[in-house]
């Protein structure tokens, strides 16, 4: 069986086909060698809308992390000005019970220069043979730039020998 040419689908009415080009079609060169893409732009736009995403949903994160970072900065110190007030509270509880008195605002030795501290001595006068020994630590704050303070307070009695 023989299939039917195109000239006589034509002459059926079934296909239309051209017999002959025209002498002076020429084919659009430019559509040969780069076709047309009319979606170049949107690949830098995407690019710059995920950016600014990424911005917004990062900028908050950092603050939270900077200021998470200041609140245990400050935690820290309280604590070591802390541990500084009870050991320098230890070691005058450690002195004979005549030699313990006031002192002036002093600093800690190094690492901790930045730790004042002054001992404050109070007889207490409903019982007689007992101090009252406070001892406060200031230490730098630097997330509210002031000067924070921790106090400790302690008691000695006197022994009497029989």
């Amino acid at each position: 069986m023989a299939f039917p040419s195109a000239a006589m689908l034509a002459l059926r009415g079934a296909v239309s086909v051209p017999l002959a080009q025209p002498a002076y079609y020429a084919p659009d060169i430019n559509r040969l060698v780069m076709p047309v893409d009319n979606n170049r732009g949107y690949i830098l736009l995407g690019v710059l809308l995920a950016i600014t995403v990424l911005c917004i949903l990062v900028a908050p994160l950092s603050l939270s992390l900077v200021q998470s970072a200041r609140q245990s900065e400050s935690a820290i110190k309280r604590l070591t000005a802390l541990e500084l007030a009870q050991g320098k509270l230890e070691e005058v509880t450690s002195y004979k019970y005549e030699d313990i008195g006031p002192s002036g605002r002093e600093n800690f030795h190094a690492p901790f220069g930045s730790f004042d501290f002054v001992v404050r001595v109070t007889e207490d006068s409903a019982a007689k043979g007992i101090k009252m020994i406070t001892v406060t630590v200031y230490y730098p704050d630097l997330t509210a730039d002031v000067e924070k303070t921790v106090s400790v307070t302690g008691a000695l009695a006197k022994r009497y020998r029989f």
